[in-house]
């Protein structure tokens, strides 16, 4: 065969290569999106059950997984076991097992963000896994006190071997029973109705009690299999690792050397506070991030609390860097946060932490908020501006909208409100034909639905106002309807469409419902890792941040 004959099947081997690569990547790539769709569609979204009081809500996928966690669990302990003494054994094996991912550290965020996953999923794992190893170490235990102890009544036995026998069976079974108590104060101590009180004993002791657990089930296991220590070692090992890089990230992020340790200073707000803390080491700050806070100068025992706070604002000047917190004094240490607002204190703080979604890669945004929770949405307005004006996102229109129960709550962010207005820059660029059409080329939209306490006399229920240039905000004197704003947003689409909540639970819900009537196959639905207290809720209910995040 002739060397030109040769380079021509060469050339058309690329060449059919290069087809066959598109074809399958093209394929691959709409299995992709059709899967993702599908299951966002039909497991991630959707509720099992309508919120329960008490209980919460579970979409399907939550339910499923936490589903096949418990069977694989119930299998492995009971195929090919014939008593219940293998049962037992198998039972404390597998709970020492499961107690390796409990064991990850003082802070779970840290290890949520290796793992690129919202502390809602880190914290349902970790509850999940927690349960199981309880159950496990219940199922265990109960076999092992029922189980007895055979010996034969004779002179020898009543001599001293069974006395001795004795001593070391209830050595091991105090152990056994120290671990078990630790393990009982644990659960009851989780309970919501319990941990919503006693929040801060909470956190206190279940450090207290894990370490206890741990003890007692070392020397309980000394004389047992190898495997059981292996088990052990591991969960400590992995602990002691995430401690070291989390207590080397704190001091990295609070002592730089010629710098002052960082400085809050607390602003009073209507029903809510503002937190300017200037930070001693700047970082990139993106939408999402919150941080840890420790105040030591709030009160006695306020050096061993650390809260977490989103990050509402920050400047853009590198040679200060300051960054604000958005706060609503609940209980506990946001109440007395609010009674120290006339000298700056000292303040550390840990992290930054949180997930960043790409907003940037939506044509249209929708953000939905309650409350304090816009706080958890205006870090994301204000990136996406940033974005716009220098070409790095798809973003062509953005819509906030906000329910607040006071008209004067709007105060809260006014002028961080008005300067991302300002740098909508849109209307500049716009060219002169569109004078008559300034809606044509609108960014930013800010719809605040007011449910009472208006501040004019002369305001009634079911009003709406319009304010700005281009009035870009409206104020609407009623509750938010979910529905009918969705439906005008996606008749007036501009490309894919991301909707965002950050808001209570029944307005949320509400969103969800909706949301999934209308999104398409590219279209994606998320809940912000910070969520707002349900209005009205008990005290027990309404801890000082609901940090989660389900959806895509």
């Amino acid at each position: 065969m002739e060397l030109q004959t040769w380079y021509a099947i060469g050339l058309g081997m690329l060449a059919m290569l290069r087809l066959v690569y598109y074809v399958v990547w093209r394929i691959c790539v709409i299995i992709k999106s059709f899967t993702a769709y599908f299951l966002l569609k039909h497991l991630v979204y959707p509720h099992i059950l309508p919120r329960i009081p008490f209980l919460g809500v579970a979409t399907r996928c939550q339910t499923l997984g936490v589903a096949l966690y418990s069977i694989a669990n119930v299998l492995c302990m009971t195929i090919g076991v014939s008593t219940p003494e293998q049962v037992g054994a198998r039972a404390s094996l597998l709970s020492i097992a499961n107690m390796i991912p409990l064991l990850i550290g003082p802070r779970l965020s840290l290890v949520s963000n290796f793992l690129e996953l919202s502390v809602r999923s880190s914290s349902g794992i970790h509850v999940w896994i927690g349960r199981t190893a309880i159950a496990q170490a219940v199922v265990h235990m109960t076999i092992s006190v029922v189980r007895g102890v055979e010996f034969k009544w004779d002179r020898v036995t009543v001599s001293g071997v069974v006395v001795s026998a004795a001593r070391k069976y209830n050595e091991a079974e105090l152990n056994l029973k120290q671990a078990g108590s630790a393990i009982a104060a644990i659960f009851f101590t989780s309970l919501i109705f319990i941990r919503g009180v006693m929040y801060e004993l909470f956190l206190r002791s279940h450090f207290v009690l894990s370490v206890t657990i741990v003890v007692a089930l070392w020397r309980h296991i000394k004389t047992k299999r190898i495997s059981s220590k292996i088990y052990l070692w591991i969960g400590v090992s992995v602990w002691t690792l995430n401690s070291i890089v989390h207590w080397a990230m704190f001091i990295f992020r609070n002592f730089v050397f010629g710098h002052p340790i960082a400085r809050a200073q607390i602003s009073q707000l209507v029903d809510a506070i503002q937190i300017d803390l200037i930070v001693p080491r700047p970082w990139k700050i993106h939408a999402g991030q919150y941080i840890f806070l420790t105040i030591p100068g709030v009160g006695t025992w306020s050096a061993l609390q650390s809260h977490p706070f989103m990050i509402t604002w920050w400047n853009e000047d590198p040679r200060e860097s300051k960054i604000c917190l958005l706060v609503k004094p609940q209980r506990g240490f946001t109440s007395k946060l609010a009674r120290n607002t006339d000298y700056p204190m000292r303040a550390f703080l840990d992290g930054p932490y949180g997930l960043r979604h790409k907003f940037g890669d939506f044509g249209t945004v929708l953000m939905f908020a309650s409350g304090i929770g816009v706080a958890g949405q205006l870090p994301h307005v204000k990136e996406l501006i940033a974005g716009y004006n220098n070409f790095e996102v798809r973003t062509r229109r953005i819509a906030l909208f906000w329910q607040i129960d006071r008209e004067c709550h709007a105060s809260w962010v006014q002028q961080w409100m008005n300067e991302l207005l300002e740098k909508d820059t849109d209307y500049v660029r716009r060219p002169p034909c569109a004078v008559s059409y300034p809606n044509r080329f609108q960014i930013l939209q800010i719809s605040l639905f007011i449910l009472g306490r208006f501040r004019s006399e002369e305001t009634h229920f079911g009003d709406v106002k319009k304010y700005g240039n281009h009035d870009r905000i409206e104020k609407i004197y009623s509750g938010m309807n979910v529905e009918t704003r969705l439906d005008q947003e996606f008749e007036r689409r501009r490309g894919r469409i991301m909707i965002s909540t950050c808001a209570n639970p029944y307005l949320t819900d509400r969103v969800r419902d909706s949301a999934q009537h209308h999104i398409h196959k590219n279209d994606r639905f998320v809940e912000l890792e910070f969520q707002p207290p349900t209005p009205g809720a008990h005290v027990w209910a309404r801890d000082k941040l609901d940090f989660r995040c389900r959806g895509a």
